[in-house]
Order: structure tokens, then C-alpha cells, then sequence
């Protein structure tokens, strides 16, 4: 009797708690560029690392928010300078059209 009590209790817990499977974890937060490199403006990327002559990036789809799953990388020189990316989102089809910049 105690054995099924505890055995309704854990599965009633196990439910409650939404059970996650390890594809349904949330990505890692990206690096915030205004904390480590504040000069730079960015549209439809995403940072995820950055030191101060390197950037790793994910595209952005502005539309539908699609994240590329695959990181891309540039070496960020001296100010002015400019990057362009474009993103053809597989999901949605919208075309984003979007930069990194570096002000100073």
C-alpha cells in the first residue's frame, strides 16, 4: 500500500515538473555585446563570443526570429568598420538584411 502511494507521488511529481527531454533545453544565452564590446551595433545576429579582436556570431531572422544553427566567425578590426550579413530564413522565407558595425 505505502509502494503505491510513493510510486503516485513521484509520477505525479515527475509530471508536474514538465519532464524535459535534453532537446527541449533552452539554448545558452548569448553573450550581450553592449557588456564586453559596448562600440558595436548589430542587426539580425546574434552574438555568442566575443573577445576584443574576434566575434562569433548566429544569424537572425527578423521576421519569424529563426536562429541559424550554425556560428559564424569574423575578425573585428579597427574603427570604422562594418560586416554585412543577408539570411534567407529557412523557416518563413523572409530576407534579412542585417550588419555589425564597429563606431570606435
Amino acid at each position: 500500500m505505502h509502494l503505491r502511494i510513493l510510486c503516485s507521488v513521484l509520477i505525479l511529481a515527475l509530471l508536474s515538473s514538465g519532464c524535459q527531454s535534453p532537446s527541449d533545453k533552452p539554448a545558452p544565452h548569448a553573450a550581450h555585446p553592449s557588456k564586453s564590446m559596448p562600440d558595436l551595433v548589430l542587426k539580425g545576429v546574434i552574438v555568442t563570443r566575443s573577445t576584443e579582436h574576434t566575434l562569433s556570431y548566429q544569424k537572425k531572422c527578423e521576421s519569424c526570429g529563426f536562429v541559424t544553427p550554425q556560428v559564424y566567425g569574423t575578425a573585428i578590426k579597427s574603427a570604422p568598420w562594418a560586416c554585412q550579413i543577408t539570411l534567407t530564413c529557412p523557416k518563413c522565407g523572409h530576407t534579412t538584411e542585417g550588419f555589425i558595425k564597429k563606431l570606435r
